[in-house]
């Protein structure tokens, strides 16, 4: 019997399912940058690619495609870890039209 691949961005049709995917990703204490960054690039995958995030979200088309490479790891800034991770976070988050869960 012939197998077919997995893709996860196959499963993330409705904002709901795409929150929701992100949400397990963001709460897994076992979950890393990595898993962070597969997860955006199947969001990306599943709502038209790099090009409609951009559009979406404003931000660089080009650095986006960079960020969300498989071959390539962006650097976090350690000066101020979380001011431009949250603003580029927010934006996807705004892009697709839902609610990640956020903690105070």
């Amino acid at each position: 019997m012939p197998t077919v691949p997995h893709r996860a961005s196959d499963y993330l049709k409705t904002p709901e399912a795409i929150a929701a995917y992100l949400n397990v990703v963001l709460d897994d204490p076992e979950s890393d940058h990595e898993d962070l960054m597969a997860a955006l690039r199947n969001v990306a995958d599943a709502i038209g690619g790099v090009s409609e995030l951009s559009r979406r979200t404003g931000l660089n088309r080009a650095g986006l495609s960079r960020a969300l490479s498989a071959r390539n790891t962006p650097k976090i800034d350690e000066s101020n870890p979380a001011e431009g991770q949250l603003r580029k976070l927010n934006a996807l988050r705004k892009s697709v039209g839902n609610e990640i869960a956020e903690e105070a």
